[in-house]
């Protein structure tokens, strides 16, 4: 995870300011959407950077979405989020598996009740752990979570 800030400012553009008023991991698809054209029109500096530990993907990928959500209210600082996964015994998802098993607990956030949400947790798979597909791990995966890459952008879409 790296912390940027960027000096005070007032928001007064309506839209940064309705951005800005998202807190909750259910308002992540309107924060991946708005929060980059916002953070697009300030300077950045890096003022940290912090490691966690989870013994699953699903925590990291939990974890993330809740700092970035919580995160999003303040205008003068943003976050860059991965989870990684390294094994010497190819015992990491492939990125496929990766980014499926993201879209599978971003729908179970979105409705955790919906039949995607159900048909999802029969396929999420611990981060270290073999891979699903047998003989097909990988030594290590890494998967930025924010902002999401094209081909997870789609929350909870499969």
């Amino acid at each position: 995870m790296m912390l940027f800030t960027t000096p005070a400012a007032n928001v007064t553009n309506k839209a940064e300011r309705e951005c800005l008023s998202h807190s909750d991991v259910k308002q992540l698809a309107t924060i991946v959407k708005c929060r980059p054209e916002y953070e697009g029109k300030h300077i950045w500096s890096l003022q940290s950077t912090s490691q966690l530990e989870f013994s699953n993907f699903q925590g990291c990928v939990a974890t993330q979405n809740k700092l970035i959500a919580n995160s999003n209210v303040a205008s003068t600082m943003t976050l860059r989020t991965w989870c990684f996964c390294d094994s010497d015994k190819n015992e990491c998802p492939t990125d496929e598996e990766a980014v499926a098993t993201i879209r599978g607990i971003w729908s179970c956030e979105l409705s955790p009740t919906g039949q995607t949400c159900e048909d999802a947790r029969k396929t999420f798979n611990n981060f270290v752990g073999q891979s699903q597909a047998p003989g097909k791990g990988q030594n290590s995966t890494s998967i930025q979570l924010y902002p999401p890459p094209p081909d997870i952008r789609s929350r909870g879409q499969q």
